[in-house]
């Protein structure tokens, strides 16, 4: 029994971090900041916010303030960096 209770504790614990990795990786693939965007989602789903509108592409569209630009920033740098050299 204890060891059923374990794994399956561990199992929870597997699939609740991969749905937070998966969360992140949508908002980065949608070029949306993941944190604003998850928090933002957390705090309006008890609301009844429509589950559209925390789409991350539709949710960046009301919030271009939290675009994801780190990314390109670097390519950016390292762009420069081999022109430079």
């Amino acid at each position: 029994m204890r060891w059923r209770v374990a794994t399956d504790g561990w199992h929870q614990c597997h699939v609740s971090h991969q749905c937070h990795v998966s969360l992140i990786a949508s908002g980065k693939a949608n070029h949306v900041e993941p944190w604003a965007w998850l928090r933002d989602g957390l705090r309006n789903l008890p609301e009844g916010t429509a589950l559209e509108s925390l789409l991350p592409d539709v949710w960046l569209q009301h919030n271009p303030q939290h675009r994801w630009t780190i990314a390109q920033r670097r390519q950016e740098e390292r762009q420069a960096k081999l022109e430079s050299l």
